[in-house]
């Protein structure tokens, strides 16, 4: 919780002054904006302690010892396109990262891009039509 936090002031104030203005009432009324970035701050910490899904719920056989994504996804119904959105203002914005979780991240992108995106009812549909 405490890196959802100081991710979201780091990214109101990165935005305040590339913006020129303060007033964030229409993002932050956004539950997808904070689902987002729950889930991308939850992945962050479950990577860093390399705790895998497994250790809370069953999981399939196949991805068996991998941490907490897509099910965090699932958990906090979140679209993989609006975790995408999120991810780079969070690399941006949290200098704490090491460029371990760093590549973590960009591999979680591009998984995302690569095939998560891409399910039914994804958001990007969308964005194309």
């Amino acid at each position: 919780v405490v890196l959802y936090f100081r991710v979201m002031e780091a990214l109101l104030k990165a935005e305040a002054i590339r913006l020129g203005q303060d007033n964030f009432q229409t993002l932050l009324l956004n539950p997808t904006f904070h689902r987002s970035l729950l889930a991308c701050s939850l992945q962050i910490v479950l990577s860093t302690y390399e705790i895998s899904w497994s250790d809370a719920t069953p999981m399939p056989e196949e991805e068996e010892g991998s941490t907490a994504f897509p099910w965090l996804l699932c958990a906090l119904d979140v679209q993989a396109y609006d975790l995408h959105k999120i991810i780079e203002s969070v690399v941006r914005c949290e200098p704490s990262l090491n460029p371990q979780l760093t590549r973590y991240l960009g591999n979680v992108e591009q998984r995302i891009i690569c095939d998560l995106a891409w399910e039914r009812g994804s958001p990007i549909f969308d964005l194309i039509a």
